[in-house]
This record gives C-alpha cells, sequence and structure tokens, in this order.
C-alpha cells in the first residue's frame, strides 16, 4: 500500500470542481424548477403528489440508476433525458413533454450556476503558496464553461477533465497525470473533493491524501469509501490544514 504523506507536507493540491468550488446541486434543484413549471398548466397530475423538491430528488435517482445500467462510461446527458421521460410517464405526461422539458432543463440549470463563497478566497491563500490543479469528471462541455464563466484556470496551471483525457476519477491515473502535467510527480500531494467514492478513494489509490468537503446540504455520505485524512465544511479551513496560516491585516 502506497504511503499518504500528512497534510502538514503537502506541496500540491489537486481540487474537485463540481459542489466543491461551484455549486452545482442547486443549480441543478433551481433549473429543475424552471423546466417543470410550464407543465403545470399541461398535466394537472403535476406537482399534487410531492414537492419539486422530492420530484427532483426521483429524477436524480433515475438518472443515477440509468448511469449504473450504462456501465463504467462518460457521462451522457442521455441519462437525464430517459429520467425525465420515465418521471413524466409516471405523471401522466408524453414522451414529447418529456424531451421538451429535458431541453429546457439542459438550457436553464447552467444559467444558476454560482461559485461557493469560501472557494475564491481559499484559492488566493493557497495560489503561489502550493502547486494547485483542478481534476474533475464530466465532459468539456460542460465543465470548460464553468471554469471560464469564474475565471477559475487564473488559479490552476493544470486543468484536467475526464473526457479529454479518457481517464475518470476513482482511476488513480488521473489524479498522477494531472500531477505530472504540474511536474509534481512523486511529491507529497492532496485532494479535496465532496464525493468520498470518487474523491477520497481515487485519492488513497493513487498515493495522495484526502480532504472529504462534506458540506452541510451535500449530496455525499462516506459508505463504502475509505476514511479521509481530514473532513471539513468549508473551504476555509483548507490553507491551515495544510499549514498555511491565515492572511494578517494590511500593514498600515
Amino acid at each position: 500500500m502506497t504511503s499518504r504523506p500528512p497534510l502538514h507536507a503537502v506541496e500540491t493540491l489537486l481540487v474537485d470542481l463540481d459542489d466543491t468550488l461551484v455549486d452545482t446541486r442547486n443549480a441543478w434543484r433551481d433549473g429543475f424548477a424552471a423546466a417543470v413549471a410550464p407543465l403545470a398548466s399541461h398535466i394537472p397530475e403535476f406537482g399534487a403528489e410531492m414537492s419539486l423538491a422530492a420530484l427532483h430528488e426521483r429524477l436524480r435517482r433515475y438518472t443515477s440508476q440509468e448511469q449504473v445500467r450504462a456501465g463504467d462510461v462518460e457521462w451522457s446527458h442521455e441519462w437525464t433525458r430517459l429520467a425525465f421521460r420515465r418521471l413524466l410517464a409516471e405523471l401522466g405526461g408524453t414522451g414529447e413533454q418529456a424531451d421538451a422539458t429535458w431541453s429546457r432543463y439542459r438550457a436553464t440549470w447552467p444559467l444558476h450556476l454560482r461559485l461557493f463563497e469560501d472557494a475564491v478566497p481559499m484559492l488566493e491563500r493557497l495560489r503561489g503558496r502550493r502547486r494547485l490543479g483542478l481534476v474533475s469528471n464530466g465532459l468539456a462541455a460542460d465543465q470548460r464553461p464553468k471554469i471560464e464563466r469564474f475565471g477559475l484556470d487564473r488559479f490552476f496551471p493544470a486543468v484536467v477533465i475526464s473526457e479529454e483525457v479518457d481517464l475518470r476519477k476513482p482511476d488513480p491515473a488521473i489524479f498522477a497525470y494531472a500531477l505530472e502535467q504540474l511536474g509534481a510527480a512523486g511529491r507529497p500531494a492532496a485532494y479535496v473533493g465532496d464525493n468520498p467514492a470518487h474523491d477520497v478513494a481515487g485519492a488513497h489509490a493513487a498515493g495522495l491524501a484526502s480532504v472529504w468537503l462534506r458540506r452541510a446540504d451535500g449530496w455525499h455520505d462516506s459508505a463504502g469509501a475509505p476514511r479521509p485524512d481530514a473532513e471539513l465544511g468549508s473551504l476555509a479551513g483548507l490553507p491551515p490544514l495544510l499549514g498555511v496560516a491565515p492572511a494578517g491585516p494590511e500593514p498600515p
């Protein structure tokens, strides 16, 4: 088993994107609410059975089932389209209504994306003090616009997106690839992310220390995943964890 470095010795930090730096889960929720709003006047049963939040959870569950059915492959929006078809069929809708709702959803949810308030202060504090790399599962057409919209590339000399390199977390190879791009292969490194099954397990397999970012309204639990080296509720705690002191007051 590869030994992991203590967090205070870490020289390179690899960082997750979705629900670590960018609030994607709430964008999905808000996008879902906007996408299904026109259905209220066409499908009387819609919204009567359960709340929008509960319906969105059902859609997420159906999407996850499609993902499992597809096997170990890159993310596909087709899984969400099929999930919308299943959900709408249960509520008395048609396939055409489901596909139209899915199209609205795809166009709408990115408009609701935002950065977490603790993201940029953490990156500003670590920039120049630790090597920084971004490692994200997903499609380039989804992930690159997020990075560009929020100017995150200014913090990361290396940005690794799974579709572009044909490697996906928790495969340790994607972490090794990022370290090579940073010229940090074999040096003490850590990874921070919100999904223990991908982020903690993958980091440990690659010999990296791991930090589980467990936000208060996060979706992921640690069932079946290895124990992280540290657990945080906010990125504000990350610089001190890595031995980077808080910024002092500006000199007069």
